[in-house]
């Protein structure tokens, strides 16, 4: 396969090759041996309801997964409602058509299935997976909990009561309470700042029956539903067993659900969150960065993968395989908040100051010397060999892709031209990248540990601002 191929013909081609020796089609999604590229190919089936729908025809598992987003995710969550959409997924989960907890879960688990509820940043995900001879009754139940689910208050009492658990577990686990406490920091009460799963407090404010089913009736309407139907199954059927319910099907375009913007952002801030006793220190830094839609993000992909975005990158190099000061040290741009970058790693308390200057000191050359050609060689193979078997293997990931791509208004040429545009890359297109468009000054930080230890190293950083570990909340919002 040449480097010129498309990931879209790895996607429909890779995957659906034995389905095209078959009798097997993708319906109304991509054609299986065809790439149609014609534009009605890129629109999505709506059925009169409003309901919009693709469905992919993979006859190499005897298995069918259904994906429903529904708007309503964390984004959409006020800061003193935080962990709203995620204690509502979970509710929804708990029971549908009038049948408890319990009665819902035998019902999926007798066919040998999967379903589940979950929140993410800008939707509310329903995915589930049967075999094959069961898709339509896995589609009823799937269907079950958009149109109908129990909503028992019980079980809201429940969920709320866990999600509290949870919470507070989180603060056991510096590593994973990092980035919680650093989103808040980074954009304070702007929405990209909530916690997707709330804290003590929004939990406790979001879980009134009332006011989530009035959400649920909101969200979950046809018109604002989206489906992926993946795997052996046949599409006429599957179409009809909804058009009975939904009404007959036509073409639309996809019409993205609105996210908010970004606030600006301001840096050269330190948020020292106090852990007593801790052994070891975490720490994570960084700044606003540049989405995923940007014209740039081929050059954004390659330049993250050589900082911190793989084993070989340059801060695990140099932080844990030559210096063995951490297990590792990565870096990210987070798409679910507006591409901001975040450096992090953890380090024992006695070699903080040790770990801090030297993640700063190779941050700082790379965003002002750039990268090698040699680099940029290296990262483009690898890229190339990680991207579809780490994001495309599988029917679920297939159809997550289609979905996030559609609801987030982005063309699928984000994936179709990817291998092209990584192609196109200069030595100097990603340098500029790198040198101009990388945060650079007034950094935000976050430390978690010893806050008596810490503080001495913390305050040459910027402007500190101290919180204990157990304390409710994540920290000052503003």
């Amino acid at each position: 396969m040449t480097h010129a191929r498309s990931l879209a013909t790895l996607l429909v081609l890779g995957f659906c090759t034995s389905i095209c020796t078959s009798a097997a089609v993708a319906q109304d999604g991509w054609l299986c041996g065809t790439n149609d590229e014609s534009p009605d190919a890129r629109k999505w089936l709506a059925l009169s309801s409003g309901i919009r729908m693709k469905t992919v025809s993979d006859t190499s598992v005897p298995l069918v997964s259904f994906h429903v987003r529904l708007p309503g995710g964390s984004l959409a969550d006020t800061p003193e409602l935080a962990g709203r959409s995620a204690l509502l997924a979970e509710w929804a989960s708990r029971g549908a058509a009038g049948m408890s907890a319990e009665e819902f879960r035998r019902a999926v688990e007798s066919r040998g299935g999967s379903l589940s509820v979950n929140a993410g940043s800008k939707w509310i995900a329903i995915d589930a997976e049967f075999l094959a001879e069961d898709a339509l009754y896995g589609l009823d139940l799937v269907f079950k909990v958009v149109r109908a689910p129990t909503l028992d208050p019980e079980e809201l009492r429940k969920a709320r009561d866990l999600a509290i658990e949870q919470v507070k577990l989180l603060r056991t686990d510096p590593n994973n309470a990092l980035r919680v406490y650093w989103d808040a920091w980074l954009f304070g009460d702007h929405a990209y700042g909530s916690p997707l799963n709330g804290d003590e407090g929004s939990l406790t404010r979001a879980a009134d029956p009332p006011a989530l089913k009035r959400r649920w009736a909101e969200i979950a309407r046809p018109e604002n539903t989206w489906l992926v139907v993946g795997g052996d199954f046949s599409a006429p059927v599957l179409r009809g067993a909804l058009g009975k319910l939904y009404g007959a099907a036509h073409r639309v375009p996809a019409v993205p659900i609105p996210v908010p913007t970004a606030a600006p952002i301001k840096g050269g801030r330190v948020l020292l969150v106090d852990h007593p006793g801790a052994l070891q220190t975490y720490f994570r830094f960084g700044g606003p960065g540049l989405p995923r839609d940007d014209p740039d993000h081929a050059a954004r992909y390659i330049a993250n993968t050589l900082l911190g975005g793989r084993f070989t990158s340059r801060l695990n190099t140099a932080l844990r395989i030559d210096s063995g000061l951490t297990y590792g040290a990565r870096s990210r741009f987070d798409d679910s908040r507006g591409g901001a970058l975040a450096v992090s790693t953890y380090t024992q308390t006695a070699t903080s100051k040790e770990c801090i200057d030297l993640a700063q000191r190779v941050y700082g050359t790379f965003v002002t010397t750039g990268i090698t050609a040699d680099e940029l060689d290296s990262a483009r193979v690898y890229v190339k060999g990680q991207f579809a078997p780490d994001e495309m293997e599988t029917p679920a990931q297939r159809a997550a892709w289609m979905l996030d791509l559609a609801i987030s208004g982005m063309s699928f040429d984000f994936i179709d031209g990817f291998f092209a545009r990584l192609d196109a890359l200069t030595l100097d297109d990603v340098n500029r990248v790198i040198t101009e468009r990388f945060p650079r000054e007034d950094l935000c930080w976050v430390v978690i540990g010893q806050a008596d230890a810490l503080r001495p190293i913390v305050e040459t950083l910027g402007k500190v601002t101290e919180v204990k570990l157990s304390a409710p909340g994540f920290g000052p919002r503003k």
